[in-house]
């Protein structure tokens, strides 16, 4: 019988044990390779790598390793001495399988995609110091006191301190081999930042904003404007916690703060914290220099950035540079590839978005082992050998679309007087590793084919590339995600086919970027509400919005009152918003229905709430879950409750103290990560408070735009989405529509006017033979990112939500609403006459 068959009806019988007795094992004569799979399945993995078991079975180090999902040859061969020698304890395990559980169970996204690298990495060091490493990684992955870029560097400083102390050699990069310990710290760690400004990488725009936000009100404080005590507004207590925790963090990297015997920590009293770290950030050479400017030169030093204006405005200037020249270059059709111009294709096309972030990032500094690369430490390019011939990159792509891939993407960068070849062939440029050492502006990259001689004209460019040195993308076809990500990335990049024809033209860049008026997320803090949006019907629905907002709010929250009871007595606390750090410990409950945003038809009962809750309760959820409903459920059983397949909770009519009338409730478990950066909760609730900002009038109306289109089109039949669950208990089937997160979204895309949507729709519509058409030549994005997308695209396209009865019953609809505005702009037009 075929012994892989065999291993899984074992593992089928729930009994596993069973035949992992060495009794058995040994009667039946199971090889090292079948006890280890069991083992790795069992559940018990500590039980069964103890020294008596190990023992019995045989088992070697690349077993105990392969059962615990770690790969490191020389830990591997550590754990045969130690076997063979006696020294192998229970202790041994119990630490291994420690520190694979600590970084396998954090919150964080970023760092579980790198694990087995990591953990790989943890064990090459010295066993008492591979504890404090796990823990000092985590914490740098879970907090978001410093940016990104310094995440990164942090890390791999930790992995590799060995390379940057000067005491290992790693890669073969020109300039870092003839670099002092202290110059390779701070080449690596300019060219990580310089590529994250280049990149206009959102996460130091924030880091940079809290910078801003922290620094004003302290100077408020400093003046005597602003009390730290219980009269300060909440808002403006997490903005300056905020800042305190940037300061300690980036003062523990100081040379002044690295020299304590243990690292700074905040006291918690506020006040007396920042005044402290305003002393420490002091001296007497800087004494005249604003602490911002302080703050930024802490990081942005090495790589010739001396203020914070300074930082802002360089990421500004290269973002409208890129576009600037891009558009030019798609205006002059100019898409030619010389010889000496770089290309790059890319295999994952899922991680592009990622790229244009972060930028194209040698993957050592991402958390991966040195060995995981032919040529560490640099990004691979083709260096084009011949105009118009690319030899290498074409092979490194992919065109699969489905999910979240991208197609076919081959990046063209147009080599120019910033690229300085440091070695050609074997023969290094002394000269030139001098200019890029001591000049910043400049690019290093060096002929790396003589160290991957299977690839011609293969290259390297030390560290990476800022996505804004990309001057064209090569593709097979236009796809419509790969122009989505672009448009969100801030700065226009043409695509282009194999002809030279342009695909995705500026006017489609503009087009997508105007549908994302608003969304402080992306930059853009302005709305221009559409004069459509006012008229007759918006005025009659406006009074009624603010009492629906009320009564709303008193349920929710009474409805969280009752979810905190349980998440306190499973002793963590909760927040009511995605917290910034991911540090376990904190239950998020997040309002994610219309009720939240106060775009609920009057009346409905529904709430929607997402629960994120810590990796290591999610993988065994069953004893809080158990909470949440004996909560739900402490007045009177609901008249229905449902646990779908996914495991989230959908309660009918629950009875809540303080509430009369009986309410429907939604509870979605999900992971409490740093995967999802913006929902699409938080985008509909982003724009809506840049309108809200700027005028509490327009605000007003949108909300009456929406609630008016959702009233029309549920009315008509074709509000919810098709996969909707149906309907009961004898209520319409209105299946088949946008959905009403998807109508929200189409409205706002639409300069808050249901008027313009619906004319904006029928107009494409008129050209479509049907919803298959239509569905090319329309889209409703999502500009932020469904948290249940799993390897599903996150940014959806509301149209799909469609089906084909639903979109000629919307199109009836909408021709109907039309008429009946322009029947009641006749009338009125005729009353004034």
């Amino acid at each position: 019988m075929d012994e892989g068959f065999v291993q899984e009806l074992i593992k089928a019988s729930g009994n596993i044990e069973k035949y992992l007795a060495p009794e058995y094992v040994k009667a039946v004569g199971f090889d090292k390779g079948f006890v280890q799979e069991l083992i790795k399945a069992s559940g018990n993995i500590e039980k069964y790598l103890a020294p008596e078991y190990v023992k019995v079975y045989g088992l070697r180090g690349i077993n105990i390793l392969y059962i615990l999902g770690v790969n490191v040859t020389d830990m591997g061969l550590k754990l045969d001495n130690m076997i063979d020698n006696d020294q192998y304890t229970s202790e041994t395990p119990f630490h291994l399988i420690k520190i694979c559980n600590l970084i396998r169970q954090s919150n964080s996204g970023r760092l579980n995609r790198i694990a087995s690298n990591v953990i790989e990495n943890i064990l090459t060091k010295p066993v008492d110091e591979q504890l404090d490493a796990a823990n000092e990684i985590i914490k740098i992955y879970e907090t978001t006191n410093i940016p990104g870029f310094a995440k990164d560097f942090m890390v791999f400083a930790k992995l590799n301190s060995a390379f940057l102390k000067g005491t290992e050699l790693m890669g073969n990069v020109p300039s870092l081999n003839r670099a002092t310990p202290t110059q390779r710290k701070n080449i690596i760690f300019s060219d990580l930042l310089r590529i994250s400004i280049e990149s206009n990488n959102r996460n130091l725009r924030e880091y940079l904003n809290n910078i801003e936000q922290g620094d004003k009100l302290f100077e408020m404080f400093k003046a005597g404007n602003l009390q730290i005590d219980s009269t300060l507004p909440e808002e403006s207590r997490v903005i300056l916690k905020k800042y305190c925790n940037m300061l300690n963090t980036l003062y523990n990297q100081t040379s002044r703060g690295r020299r304590l015997d243990n690292a700074r920590i905040n006291s918690g009293n506020l006040a007396q914290d920042l005044t402290e770290l305003n002393d420490l950030f002091t001296n007497e050479e800087n004494i005249h220099i604003p602490l911002r400017d302080r703050i930024v030169r802490t990081f942005g030093y090495w790589a010739g950035i001396r203020s914070f204006e300074q930082a802002k405005k360089m990421m500004e200037e290269n973002t409208k540079e890129a576009d600037r020249r891009n558009r030019e270059t798609a205006k002059k059709g100019d898409f030619s590839i010389r010889k000496g111009d770089f290309t790059k294709g890319i295999r994952r096309s899922e991680y592009f978005p990622s790229m244009l972030q972060n930028g194209i990032v040698a993957k050592d500094y991402l958390g991966q082992s040195s060995d995981s690369d032919y040529t560490p430490l640099d990004t691979d390019v083709e260096s084009v050998e011949a105009d118009e011939e690319m030899f290498t990159a074409p092979k490194y792509t992919d065109n699969d679309e489905d999910g979240r891939k991208l197609g076919k993407i081959i990046l063209i960068i147009k080599k120019d007087e910033r690229y300085v070849e440091t070695r050609t062939n074997d023969k290094v440029d002394e000269e030139a590793i001098n200019t890029v050492i001591n000049n910043k502006q400049k690019i290093e990259y060096f002929d790396n084919s003589n160290v991957v001689d299977f690839l011609r004209n293969s290259y390297g460019i030390r560290t990476g590339l800022a996505s804004t040195n990309i001057n064209f993308i090569v593709a097979d076809k236009y796809v419509d995600k790969l122009g989505l990500e672009i448009a969100m990335n801030g700065f226009y990049i043409p695509v282009v086919d194999s002809d030279k024809n342009l695909l995705y033209t500026p006017e489609m860049y503009d087009n997508i970027r105007s549908k994302m008026q608003g969304l402080s997320h992306y930059g853009l803090t302005e709305f221009q509400l559409d004069p459509s949006a006012w008229n007759i019907g918006i005025s009659q629905i406006t009074h009624v919005i603010e009492q629906s907002k009320e009564d709303a709010n008193d349920k929710r929250k009474l409805i969280l009152q009752t979810l905190k009871s349980a998440v306190e007595t499973y002793g963590l606390n909760m927040s009511e918003k995605m917290t910034e750090d991911i540090l376990q410990g904190t239950v998020e409950i997040i309002d994610t229905g219309s009720t939240g945003r106060g775009t609920n038809l009057p009346g409905d009962g529904d709430f929607d709430f997402m629960v994120r809750l810590d990796k290591n309760i999610l993988t065994k959820p069953e004893g809080f879950k158990q909470l949440i409903t004996d909560a739900v459920c402490s007045l009177d059983k609901p008249n229905e409750s449902v646990t779908t397949g996914k495991g989230d909770f959908r309660f009918k009519g629950v009875s809540i103290a303080g509430i009369k009338e009986k309410v429907d409730l939604d509870l979605s478990f999900t992971p409490r990560t740093d995967e999802i950066e913006y929902t699409t909760e938080e985008c509909i609730n982003d724009r809506l408070e840049t309108i809200k900002r700027s005028n509490p009038e327009e605000y007003k109306c949108v909300v009456a735009n929406i609630i008016l289109a959702k009233t029309v089109l549920k009315s008509a039949g074709a509000y919810k989405r098709k996969n909707a669950p149906a309907p009961i208990n004898g209520e319409k089937d209105t299946r088949g529509g946008l959905g009403a997160v998807g109508i929200e979204n189409w409205v706002l895309q639409n300069g808050g006017s249901f008027e313009k949507a619906a004319r904006g729709f029928l107009e494409v519509s008129k050209q479509c033979e049907g919803l298959s058409e239509f569905r090319q030549r329309y889209a409703i994005w999502d500009f932020g990112e469904n948290y249940m997308a799993g390897d599903n695209y996150p940014h959806d396209n509301f149209v799909d939500n469609m089906d084909d009865n639903g979109y000629s019953v919307m199109v009836n609809a909408l021709e109907d609403y039309i008429k009946t505005i322009e029947n009641e702009r006749k009338i009125e037009t005729q009353k004034k006459e």
